[in-house]
């Protein structure tokens, strides 16, 4: 029996050589070289993203703070009857934080946001004046306030309706002609207590003190910073003159001196008490610098989420709300972005 030669078809499969040692290891570099640029690339492009999103967070963060900022301050209520309107205490540091990077400013505004019924009642409160407290403060605004990773920077913002600032603010400003009480500047108010209302909507009495800085008047977080600087008209010299912290005074003459300014400017240390003519720098009552507000500068410096979470970091490993000075500066200064802001004072 004569055997069936086989088909060309098999002979080529049986004589095809097989890919030798060299050309795998070749093609295996070669698919781990694509590899790894896909992964750089990956990496590279995940990185920017959440770089973005960070930075639209912060700016979000910052936004809610200057527009908050700029409508209290350009609305705010400063009569010419020789009581204080506006004042900015800086009572002491907050952790990490200089005191003239933490005022606690408190005024007076028909803020636009603020509590217009009572509870679920179907009654407006009347009156639109609301005594108003900024504030920035280390603490939980959550549940667990003893755990040290909790302790996060954040700004308050809390807003006395109108009917407790009636009822009780403005009497302590404006005083008592009948009795002969003088008027008493807004930190007398927010050292007191009042009946406010709570996180539900009831009205009760608080403690404004602890109240202001409770989670209703959380703001925004990762704020490490707020400096504020005061121009006003001097009426004898005629030019625009400035207070602000000592802190931050040179760092405004500074800026002045750049621009081709040399106005006058006045440090204060712990409290500046304003109405509509004049200033009482730390409670020197004797000698009040005269003057009209014009504009407020303010700039509010927020960490980033990264820096947050370093911050964080070595808190917990601390086991305390503050960290190694060095080290907090190293955080403000990678991570850390300023906004600014001009306010117009108009006045009443």
């Amino acid at each position: 029996m004569t055997p069936t030669p086989a088909s060309p078809l098999h002979a080529h499969r049986r004589n095809r050589p097989a890919f030798t040692l060299v050309e795998i290891l070749t093609a295996t570099a070669i698919m781990i070289i694509i590899i790894l640029v896909m992964l750089v690339i990956s990496t590279e492009t995940i990185t920017a993203y959440d770089g973005a999103i960070a930075n639209i967070e912060t700016t979000s963060q910052a936004r809610r703070v200057q527009e908050a900022l700029q409508k209290d301050l350009e609305s705010a209520i400063l009569r010419d009857d020789g009581n204080t309107w506006i004042q900015v205490e800086h009572p002491a540091e907050v952790g990490n934080l200089t005191r003239g990077s933490t005022p606690h400013l408190m005024l007076f505004s028909p803020a636009a946001d603020r509590t217009k019924r009572e509870g679920t009642r179907t009654g407006r409160i009347p009156g639109a004046t609301c005594a108003i407290n900024y504030q920035i403060a280390q603490r939980s605004p959550f549940h667990n306030p003893g755990e040290h990773i909790q302790q996060i920077y954040g700004l308050y913002r809390a807003i006395a309706d109108a009917r407790a600032t009636f009822t009780t603010a403005l009497p302590i400003i404006i005083g008592d002609t009948k009795t002969g009480a003088q008027g008493q500047p807004p930190l007398a108010f927010w050292q007191g207590t009042a009946e406010v209302m709570d996180i539900n909507g009831n009205r009760a009495s608080q403690n404004l003190m602890e109240w202001a800085a409770s989670a209703q008047n959380f703001q925004t977080t990762n704020v490490v910073g707020l400096t504020l600087v005061f121009w006003y008209f001097d009426t004898e010299t005629r030019q625009m003159n400035a207070i602000t912290h000592e802190e931050n005074a040179n760092s405004v003459r500074e800026a002045c001196a750049k621009a081709g300014l040399s106005p006058r400017v006045i440090p204060y240390l712990g409290d500046l008490k304003i109405n509509a003519t004049q200033f009482i720098v730390d409670n020197n009552s004797g000698a009040p610098i005269k003057g009209h507000l014009k504009h407020i500068d303010y700039a509010t410096t927020i960490l980033s989420p990264d820096g947050a979470k370093q911050l964080r970091g070595l808190q917990h490993t601390a086991k305390s709300p503050r960290i190694p000075a060095e080290k907090f500066k190293e955080i403000l200064t990678a991570h850390g972005f300023i906004f600014t802001g001009t306010a117009n004072i108009a006045g009443q």
